[in-house]
């Protein structure tokens, strides 16, 4: 979800990787480029099965549409158990569709391809 005042946002994603099946959250900070263009910074916290965390961090531009494309890049600056001092990069490229739209709160699907490394 994005407010459209503010420009912040989160997101949540379940993914299927050989770290078992994760839950990935992000807090977004928008920032309007242009007549249909935007660029975003975001934190992510990333839960793997076993309950284990990946933290990073990363920015990215996108445009508006339609369809909504995006492309971050990421840097791993961490976790917890035995993500402990992990480190690491990935990129993100998705394509959104916008869900709806309630007052100043846009909500989004993506579908997106996640490649990179990460050490640990």
């Amino acid at each position: 979800t994005v407010n459209l005042i503010t420009l912040a946002g989160n997101q949540v994603l379940l993914v299927n990787s050989h770290l078992g099946k994760v839950t990935d959250s992000g807090d977004l900070q928008f920032a309007l480029v242009g007549p249909n263009g935007f660029s975003f910074t975001v934190t992510y916290t990333i839960v793997a099965a076993n309950g284990d965390n990946l933290f990073a961090n990363g920015s990215g531009t996108g445009n508006s549409g339609p369809p909504i494309t995006s492309t971050s890049t990421n840097t791993i600056v961490g976790g917890t158990g035995r993500f402990t001092g992990a480190s690491g990069m990935f990129t993100v490229t998705g394509i959104s569709t916008s869900v709806s739209t309630i007052g100043s709160i846009r909500t989004v699907t993506q579908t997106g391809t996640l490649n990179g490394t990460i050490t640990y």
